[in-house]
């Protein structure tokens, strides 16, 4: 999800917390946080992002737990309020000190603030909207997914114009793609 969407924060290969779609944040108390969004930011569908996306994307993970197997809701669930000061400042107040609130918010995809109503639905792969650096072209079941690379990434161009993630089942199949040539690298190496 990561290759399709950004959060507002990130985490680096040390797990510290990183600037993302937040270039900045502070604590103006002990339960109220204001983050600095990127300026110049666009959606893959070419919508400007705002501090609106990222409130309706908070909102959004509570409509979505509805119907998924997997919750964000545990990530959201210290977050009394988040609103947007102005297009480009968020606040958000916690109903106590939240000391892993950066940590949780790494975790949620910010997405086009009209998507916020389809947190009731499966998304349809016209709504698989990010920031990222690919852009979601398509996914067959229980085969694979493809991405496009993103030209106008706000940290620059990907190396790779496409990707291919292909589903392996199977350990052997895996390993045999993988010596095949078929495959630039797998995980879940048996």
């Amino acid at each position: 999800s990561r290759s399709v969407f950004d959060g507002m924060v990130n985490q680096d290969d040390k797990q510290k917390i990183v600037p993302a779609l937040a270039i900045s944040w502070k604590a103006t108390d002990a339960a109220t946080w204001v983050f600095y969004l990127r300026p110049d930011v666009t959606f893959h569908d070419g919508s400007a992002f705002a501090a609106a996306d990222v409130v309706a994307s908070i909102h959004r993970v509570a409509l979505a737990a509805k119907n998924s197997p997997s919750s964000y809701l545990p990530y959201v669930a210290d977050i009394a309020e988040v609103r947007a000061i102005d297009p480009l400042t968020v606040e958000i107040k916690t109903k106590q000190p939240a000391a892993l609130l950066l940590n949780n918010l790494s975790r949620i995809a910010i997405l086009p603030a009209r998507l916020e109503k389809v947190g009731t639905e499966a998304l349809s792969n016209k709504d698989i909207i990010g920031t990222g650096p690919f852009k979601f072209v398509s996914w067959t079941p229980n085969d694979q997914v493809i991405l496009a690379r993103n030209d106008h990434y706000w940290r620059g161009k990907a190396e790779w114009d496409h990707v291919t993630l292909k589903m392996y089942k199977n350990d052997s199949s895996r390993v045999a793609a993988l010596l095949a040539g078929d495959t630039d690298l797998i995980e879940n190496v048996p």
